[in-house]
């Protein structure tokens, strides 16, 4: 007899694990040092508070109480509603009445990233991920039985590598019946990177004719998009599935911890646009099975709370709210990139978002150095660190840069 009760599938932990190098960073100014903390991707104040949006915050105040009773499977109709009409902008009738659109809302991003691995895949099957990727995904993966490829996120020429992409779905198309890829877009975690909109349509024509061969599933990870441009228009990524024939299966993982500031609360959205009646029952029935064996329902209260700031009277001063803090993102890495290129740091292309990467001989040896000059960050891979530039204030970059100057 042993000790081993752990089942096999359970077992091993991730080689940078972001939440525990982050409470490495608290516990060491708790202690009384100055800390530079730039391991969390959560959007910080210039004062360190967590940036919220204030229409939102307001309703949660006056509302979270109400509605504590268990949520449906998939979520209040009104929530998807508020969820669509966001994304959806002037769009939102047209759409609605052109597609059929199975909907749930989820326990943040990261559920809705899990129910898309266990639906679209059988255990064993591979999904392609980048290669440079938010690490939960493989996790995400392992959890669900699966085993995951990476296609490579950039081509020399910094591009969006669709070639590397397509190379790998023929590869397993030859194998599997279905094909699942990822596709973390705009502002991806962590490098930063958006596609263009000429990227994104070559890619589409690309998908599509691979789907004449095999079934082939999208997810876009969308958790970011808002950060992207200016939100009271459809973003291009809706307006290029709307406006060609699509043949493969676009499927959006949504995240309202980011952009609305619910981090906490863990609201998400799973969502796809349809015009087969018969495909779009099957998925919904395969999504409830799931959330019903899993974790029963979602927050209802926080769901709730976030569907009124949607569809109530103030959203367009929610709206530039949430554009606001766009801005000062943008000024913050805007400063940060111009500074690394001062002296010379090499980042990896980025266009917007909270991260920046840096390329490097030994990210993990860097960032021990770095702790002990009490400066944080994340080693993602053996040669890259990932920079939470959304936590840090102008003073901080400043130190930040003079530090990294110093160490790499």
């Amino acid at each position: 007899m042993n000790n081993n009760y752990i089942a096999e599938r359970s077992k091993g932990k991730m080689k940078s694990d972001i939440l525990k190098i982050g409470a490495m960073a608290k516990a060491d100014k708790a202690s009384g040092n100055h800390v530079i903390d730039a391991t969390i991707g959560v959007f910080l104040n210039d004062d360190k508070s967590i940036n919220t949006v204030p229409a939102v915050i307001e309703d949660l105040n006056n509302n979270v109480t109400k509605n504590v009773g268990y949520a449906p499977i998939t979520g209040y109709p009104k929530f998807k509603e508020g969820i669509l009409k966001w994304y959806l902008k002037d769009q939102y009738e047209q759409r609605i009445n052109e597609y059929f659109i199975p909907f749930c809302a989820t326990l943040g991003g990261t559920g809705a990233l899990s129910i898309s691995f266990n639906v679209f895949l059988d255990p064993g099957q591979t999904v392609l991920l980048p290669s440079i990727m938010w690490g939960n995904y493989k996790l995400i993966a392992k959890k669900a039985g699966l085993k995951h490829d990476t296609y490579q996120l950039f081509n020399s020429e910094g591009n969006f590598n669709i070639t590397n992409l397509c190379s790998k779905i023929e590869e397993y198309s030859a194998t599997q019946p279905n094909i699942l890829i990822v596709l973390n877009d705009p502002c991806q975690n962590p490098t930063g990177y958006s596609l263009s909109n000429e990227e994104h349509l070559k890619l589409i024509k690309k998908l599509n004719a691979l789907s004449e061969k095999v079934n082939i599933t999208v997810i876009y990870d969308i958790a970011y998009l808002d950060y992207d441009g200016n939100n009271r228009e459809l973003h291009k990524i809706f307006n290029n599935i709307f406006n060609n024939e699509i043949k493969f299966l676009p499927v959006f993982a949504a995240s309202c911890s980011k952009v609305f500031g619910m981090y906490g609360f863990r609201v998400g959205a799973f969502f796809i646009f349809v015009k087969d009646e018969e495909l779009a029952t099957n998925i919904t029935t395969a999504v409830e099975s799931q959330i019903r064996g899993t974790y029963s329902s979602p927050n209802g209260p926080a769901l709730s709370c976030l569907a009124n700031a949607l569809l109530g009277d103030e959203v367009d001063k929610l709206s530039d709210q949430i554009y606001n803090n766009t801005l000062t993102l943008k000024t913050r890495t805007t400063y940060f990139i111009n500074k690394l290129n001062e002296l010379g740091i090499k980042h990896l292309p980025y266009k917007s978002g909270f991260f920046v990467c840096l390329p490097c001989s030994d990210a993990y040896d860097i960032c021990e150095k770095l702790k002990e000059q009490h400066t944080y960050l994340i080693p993602i891979a053996d040669d890259i660190v990932r920079i939470a530039v959304c936590s840090l204030n102008c003073n901080e970059i400043d130190e930040l840069v003079g530090v990294l100057k110093e160490v790499m």
